[in-house]
């Protein structure tokens, strides 16, 4: 007989869904919050790199409505599993490297190149966009047709 008792059920209920670790990235985004550096992982979305153990507390605590609930897992293993089953990409994090090196140049064109698109800007920056206009030229009319016999004449 299988064990239903609402302990049981809610050890193997997932603590965060999808849509609530987005909500964190978006905020995190919109409010431009500074999080805590990650030591050895990054949660890696739409070319951004975030701590896994930030978002997922932060996830966490919108999904409780409680600003001090804390993240049950540990740093590390338990939290980037939790946030891979819920299809987030977890990466090693990027070797800080010397400047100058054959290395750091490697890296800073592929930083170049996450940059080049980000996905369409947010509302606001697309209203500021939409309300520049091609400026209007300094003259109003064309010059008079120049015919050809004009020209034959001052030859």
């Amino acid at each position: 007989m299988t064990d239903v008792s609402p302990a049981s059920a809610a050890s193997t209920a997932p603590l965060l869904t999808r849509e609530q670790v987005l909500r964190a990235l978006r905020l995190i985004e919109r409010e431009s919050r500074q999080l805590p550096p990650s030591t050895v992982y990054e949660l890696l979305y739409r070319g951004r790199r975030y701590p896994p153990r930030a978002v997922a507390e932060l996830a966490y605590r919108l999904a409780q409505a409680n600003p001090q609930a804390r993240w049950p897992h540990p740093a590390g293993q338990p939290t980037n599993a939790a946030l891979e089953a819920l299809d987030f990409t977890i990466v090693a994090k990027r070797p800080i490297l010397a400047a100058g090196s054959a290395q750091d140049q490697g890296q800073a064109a592929e930083q170049q190149a996450e940059d080049l698109y980000t996905g369409p800007p947010p509302p606001d920056q697309a209203a500021e966009a939409s309300a520049v206009a091609e400026p209007t030229p300094a003259y109003t009319s064309l010059p008079p047709a120049y015919t050809k016999q004009e020209a034959l004449d001052e030859l």
